[in-house]
């Protein structure tokens, strides 16, 4: 699978929609293995505490887009988180909202009262061997890099 992309006339690149499809799909499957093998640390302190801790345990940090009038503490933590990733060689991929990852996370754990989780970031933890679809991510994304695609696309999660 490469990474398919277009180049417009302002010389920046885009992800086909068709790839931001199969990233969404894999991305579902991979919050629910996290959830199933409780690999998912969900909030944005709890994360940060993560990261500042073991950050060579996080295989993917997930961050839903929040638009530029949205509360500035948030804006703020998540290009913190950002750029602590960025720094540690982990993958973030952004994807378009909260009520996607409601769904998802909801939907594998739905023994425990997950109104009150904190999606506002979620960070997937290693495990001894990654399934096909972590790698899938790991790799869509050292491929946005290489190919600089800028800015990184939001992936719609098809819930």
């Amino acid at each position: 699978m490469t990474l398919t992309t277009e180049t417009f006339t302002n010389g920046h690149k885009e992800v086909s929609h068709e790839r931001k499809c199969e990233v969404g799909t894999a991305l579902i499957k991979t919050i629910e293995l996290a959830v199933t093998d409780s690999r998912l640390v969900c909030g944005t302190f709890q994360s940060a505490d993560m990261l500042s801790t073991c950050p060579e345990s996080i295989t993917l940090c997930i961050l839903p887009d929040y638009k530029e009038d949205s509360d500035v503490s948030i804006l703020i933590q998540h290009k913190l988180i950002e750029a602590y990733c960025w720094e540690n060689d982990i993958p973030v991929i952004k994807v378009n909202g909260v009520a996607g990852l409601q769904k998802v996370v909801s939907l594998k754990n739905d023994q425990n009262n997950n109104a009150n989780t904190d999606l506002s970031c979620l960070l997937i933890q290693d495990k001894e061997k990654m399934e096909e679809c972590e790698e899938m991510l790991s790799k869509y994304y050292w491929e946005l890099i290489n190919d600089n695609v800028d800015p990184h696309p939001v992936i719609d999660l098809p819930v």
